[in-house]
């Protein structure tokens, strides 16, 4: 397929999936974020999430996540909605974030499942690609943190 149809295709996925947006950038290192990011970990701005400083490589290069990738798929879906702007304007409900309010995240998930199958991925891979980029989160929802 050629890519400008792909990449229709894939937004038009997306967008019936329920994201709200969908956009494509070139995968290579993100020096200048990089940069940013080295500075805001040494100036401890992540508190006491140390996880934060593992996998650096990871975090500023897509293609050392996912060796030979080529774009980078990035979806959105926002927690503004109808039902949650009703809720926020009634004074004697309780503050609740707005994505707790929201879809499981579980059948988010599956979206993104869905759209990564489009894109050619098998599921055994975004698992893993997701379980390698969240290690830590992962080993701490396995053991019921």
């Amino acid at each position: 397929m050629d890519p400008l149809k792909a990449t229709i295709h894939v937004r038009q996925k997306a967008l019936e999936l329920g994201f709200n947006l969908c956009g494509f950038s070139k995968a290579g290192p993100l020096d200048e974020e990089a940069r940013k990011l080295e500075e805001w970990l040494n100036q401890n701005m992540h508190a006491d999430l140390g996880w934060m400083e593992n996998n650096f490589e990871k975090r500023i290069d897509p293609t050392v996540l996912v060796p030979g990738a080529k774009s980078v798929v990035t979806v959105i879906g926002s927690y503004r909605v109808q039902e949650n702007e009703e809720w926020d304007r009634q004074a004697d409900r309780p503050k609740i974030a707005k994505y707790a309010r929201g879809r499981d995240y579980h059948k988010v998930f599956k979206e993104f499942l869905q759209l990564a199958s489009l894109l050619g991925f098998s599921e055994s891979e975004l698992i893993t690609a997701y379980h390698e980029k969240n290690k830590v989160n992962y080993e701490r929802q396995q053991t019921g943190y």
